[in-house]
């Protein structure tokens, strides 16, 4: 039960208010409720969007610990040469761990006009150019890095680039390696990343979600 309004409400009155898919609520290691409508059920993956982009930091900070990334100080092209020459690769990677790059990107409506609509055809769409080209069409900044933060997916896809080259191994692999096969049986069969997208590209099931999110979980030894 929750108060809400003034009114005391169950469970089943928020999910009959929204249109939520799954919800599972837990305290420690005990699950205390896990609910799911619309024919999906907790064998069911659903693609978890920006909650990716905490994995993708939890690797750098893992990189860092094994050396592979000498400091977060160092710039992207440091790690991806074929950033040379650009805005983002002339960022240290301190600041796109804090979203201030200060390379200009517009993350609003999702719209043709929007540089994540751009960002997103590059990578997925039709005519996809790959990582590397479709991150160097971005390329003024209008803020020095470590000034000013402005929420960006772009960022994020240029660290899983850099975590990628600094361990020679695809970032799905990585994360399989280094955090999923120390949660269990259970996240070694049903990993699931798409197309190893930093920013938006892993299929969780919400079990996995509660997992890493576990009070005094140290997925980095």
């Amino acid at each position: 039960m929750y108060h809400y309004d003034g009114r005391q409400k169950a469970i089943g009155d928020y999910l009959d208010a929204h249109p939520v898919t799954g919800l599972l609520i837990a305290r420690g290691d005990t699950i205390l409720l896990e609910h799911y409508q619309y024919a999906r059920t907790d064998k069911d993956r659903f693609l978890s969007q920006s909650m990716v982009k905490t994995l993708t930091g939890l690797l750098v900070g893992i990189a860092v610990s094994e050396g592979a990334i000498h400091s977060i100080d160092d710039t992207a092209a440091t790690y991806v040469p074929e950033l040379e020459g650009t805005a983002y690769g002339a960022t240290p990677l301190r600041a796109l761990l804090h979203m201030s790059s200060g390379v200009a990107f517009a993350e609003r409506t999702y719209q043709s006009d929007d540089d994540i609509f751009r960002l997103h055809l590059g990578l997925l769409g039709n005519n996809a150019v790959g990582a590397v080209a479709a991150l160097r069409q971005f390329n003024r900044r209008d803020a020095q890095p470590n000034t000013r933060f402005a929420y960006a997916s772009s960022e994020t896809e240029v660290l899983g680039l850099v975590v990628s080259r600094a361990v020679h191994m695809p970032l799905s692999d990585y994360l399989a390696t280094r955090i999923w096969q120390k949660l269990g049986a259970e996240f070694r069969r049903r990993l699931g990343y798409r197309s190893d997208r930093a920013g938006s590209g892993l299929l969780l099931l919400h079990s996995h979600a509660t997992r890493l999110g576990a009070p005094g979980l140290d997925v980095g030894k």
